[in-house]
């Protein structure tokens, strides 16, 4: 009881950037897991440290924790982080709960020492280039329908990570947040756009539907937007998809809204949503079927889903790790948030590593899908 007044006693007066920069210091240092997040269209951020263990079988029957999948769940598994502790920041307020053993561990000053970076060159717009040329050979010959090409590159990062977690979380207000420390994983920020599960107190279970990207104009007016039929297209590939999905499940009675033009930052997309009502359509563990089938999306992998892979796999050349893997908050508040990890970094000591992919299509020109990865990336790399 003692640890617990004094960790309760240390946050009063103490701002969330402190509060962030403490306890992830302290996990660093002895290594816990811990993840920060924040919701779209929330002011308040939530921190969780606890024990690792394995996924849940049923994430609606899942203690409240913070899940973590890289994009290839088969190499590494996927990796759920415990809600031990739980601190929540709002405008005026700091709230916390857990073990008072694990709260002690996260109460001393000590420094936050971020890991070193390898010297290696990870932006080569050639190489990038010529994956996408043979994807289109690929499309072109039937083999594949879509692909997501990914790439990352190197930038610096001099402010501390709770500055630039914070810079996220005013940047991208409809965006899901998050800074994470797993010991297998290392340090990752991002700012995603997309959900892939989402399940209330209603049990009302949501996913969309994201792709198509343009630079958004400096007004941010997404009303008179015009999409090419590439984009269109590669829209529809990723909503066909889940559509799928639901008729693997027998599924039938689902609310679809889009494809809408929707604003995330310095980008703009189209969006279809689905929403359903899992005990009138009696699909009670709905958000852990459609988690089996759905990942990775069409929107991160491609079309032939298992086709799109193997070439992923062999001409890529990039650990994706957690890049378009997925991740976020499950049962906390009676509710699991679940989200694709797009615009996303991995942390350094004063360096990033910047990730982004482009959906390939028969009509996609190289020179363009490098610029699209670019943008994107500009969205993290803009408050490094």
């Amino acid at each position: 009881m003692k640890e617990l007044k004094e960790f309760e006693s240390s946050l009063t007066n103490v701002s969330k950037e402190e509060t962030i920069r403490k306890v992830f210091a302290n996990a660093l240092d002895k290594g816990i897991a811990i993840a920060a997040y924040s919701l779209p269209d929330s002011k308040k951020v939530t921190i969780i440290a606890g024990k690792i263990t394995e996924k849940p079988p049923l994430l609606e029957a899942a203690e409240p924790g913070f899940i973590l999948s890289p994009f290839f769940n088969e190499q590494s598994p996927v990796s759920f982080i415990a809600a031990d502790v739980e601190i929540t920041l709002s405008e005026n307020n700091i709230e916390s709960k857990g073990k008072a053993t694990l709260k002690a561990l996260l109460l001393k000053d000590t420094p936050l020492v971020l890991p070193e970076i390898p010297e290696v060159d990870y932006s080569k717009p050639g190489n990038y280039q010529e994956i996408v040329l043979k994807a289109v050979e690929e499309i072109r010959k039937g083999v594949l329908k879509k692909v997501v090409v990914a790439r990352k590159k190197r930038a610096a990062a001099t402010k501390p990570i709770e500055v630039i977690f914070l810079s996220l979380v005013n940047a991208y207000p409809s965006a899901f947040t998050a800074l994470i420390f797993h010991p297998n994983f290392g340090i990752w920020i991002g700012a995603s756009p997309e959900l892939l599960i989402h399940l209330n107190k209603e049990k009302i279970f949501k996913t969309i539907a994201l792709a198509g990207t343009i630079k958004a104009p400096a007004t941010g007016n997404v009303n008179n937007t015009s999409w090419s039929q590439k984009e269109i297209e590669e829209q529809a590939l990723v909503s066909k998809y889940i559509v799928n999905c639901f008729k693997k499940l027998r599924l039938r009675e689902y609310e679809e809204e889009g494809p809408k033009s929707i604003l995330s930052g310095n980008l703009i997309h189209l969006k279809t949503t689905y929403n359903i009502n899992t005990q009138a359509s009696n699909f009670p563990f709905l958000a852990s079927q459609m988690l089996q089938l759905i990942h990775p999306t069409s929107a991160v992998g491609g079309m032939p889903r298992e086709e799109a892979l193997r070439f992923i796999t062999e001409n890529e050349h990039l650990e994706r790790v957690l890049f378009a893997g997925f991740w976020g908050p499950v049962n906390i508040n009676q509710e699991i948030n679940l989200y694709v990890n797009i615009r996303c970094a991995r942390l350094f000591n004063n360096f990033a590593l910047l990730f982004a992919g482009a959906g390939i299509t028969e009509a996609s020109d190289p020179e363009k899908e490098f610029f699209e990865t670019e943008i994107k990336m500009e969205a993290i790399a803009s408050k490094l």
